[in-house]
């Protein structure tokens, strides 16, 4: 009926294929959606799993490191504990060092930007920059979403001497 009324002040609008667009985009929609929700579903079993893994660990943490131990020769047991427990040590101090040296490093640049609150916001890169792989990206886009209100150029100038001091100290990783 609209189609007839539009054709008679000669708009040619053709609602099949419009329909049929429409139709098409929605299913993509649809498509992404149950995407989105898989992806999050996936996630969500992968944290309750993690959880529950760790929280096994903490109650029987020993027992569960005894037997995993049963794998190797019982002449090697106590060098494989030793060699652990040395590498996961060494790891997070390393780890713990490199943070604060970041933090540490991010905030005389903030103070040189003229940052406010430039001790907060490196303390907030420092801080996730102690989790590996991905926490210093983390906390980067969080300290340039933080200070992105303030102004695009300023934001850009955390941004660009956030990453260049981070590949930095990734240097000594």
């Amino acid at each position: 009926m609209l189609q007839t009324h539009l054709t008679r002040w000669n708009f040619q609008v053709d609602f099949g294929t419009l329909e049929e667009q429409l139709r098409e985009q929605a299913l993509a929609g649809v498509g992404m959606d149950f995407a989105t929700l898989q992806r999050f579903l996936s996630n969500f079993i992968e944290l309750i799993v993690i959880a529950i893994v760790a929280f096994f660990m903490l109650l029987d943490g020993k027992r569960i490191w005894n037997f995993a131990l049963k794998a190797f020769p019982e002449h090697f047991r106590p060098q494989i504990t030793e060699a652990i427990q040395h590498n996961f040590i060494v790891f997070f101090w390393r780890r713990l060092l490199l943070s604060i040296f970041f933090g540490v490093s991010i905030w005389v640049v903030f103070i040189i930007l003229d940052l406010p609150f430039a001790l907060v916001l490196a303390a907030i890169a420092g801080v996730f920059d102690l989790i590996p792989g991905i926490g210093a990206t983390i906390g980067i886009t969080l300290v340039f979403l933080i200070v992105l209100p303030q102004g695009i150029w300023l934001a850009l100038q955390v941004l660009v001497g956030c990453v260049l001091l981070q590949q930095y100290v990734f240097c000594f990783i």
